[in-house]
Order: C-alpha cells, then sequence, then structure tokens
C-alpha cells in the first residue's frame, strides 16, 4: 500500500484514483499521521456491503463535454 501526504495525493489525485481502481489502494497522512486510505470502490462495496449500493448512479453532467 501506497502513502502519500495530503498535499501530495492533492497534486495527484487523479493517478491515486486510476491506482485504487486498479486494486492499490493508497493512505493518506496529514502531518505524518494516517487520516484516509483512497481504496477501489469494489473494496469499497467488500468492506461496508449495506452502505453501498451495487450499482451507483452516473453523473448526470459530463465535465469533460462540458
Amino acid at each position: 500500500m501506497r502513502t502519500t501526504a495530503s498535499g501530495k495525493a492533492r497534486d495527484q489525485l487523479c493517478a491515486l484514483i486510476r491506482e485504487a481502481g486498479a486494486g492499490s489502494p493508497t493512505t493518506i497522512t496529514k502531518r505524518g499521521r494516517p487520516v484516509a486510505i483512497l481504496i477501489s470502490i469494489e473494496d469499497a462495496r467488500r468492506l461496508y456491503p449495506d452502505e453501498l449500493p451495487q450499482q451507483l448512479k452516473p453523473e448526470t453532467t459530463n465535465r469533460q463535454n462540458g
């Protein structure tokens, strides 16, 4: 599991999301202490099966297409 500071995580968010989606979680730290873990939706569904719907609704707008 990768570990990164919150400031670097903000700068590298797109890459970290891709990695999490591929099964490689990241621990995010603030002042050297772990505060969050970025994981794939599949991992989250396994950890919280009653709290996450199997199918999430897609965003209503596509930011890339405007």
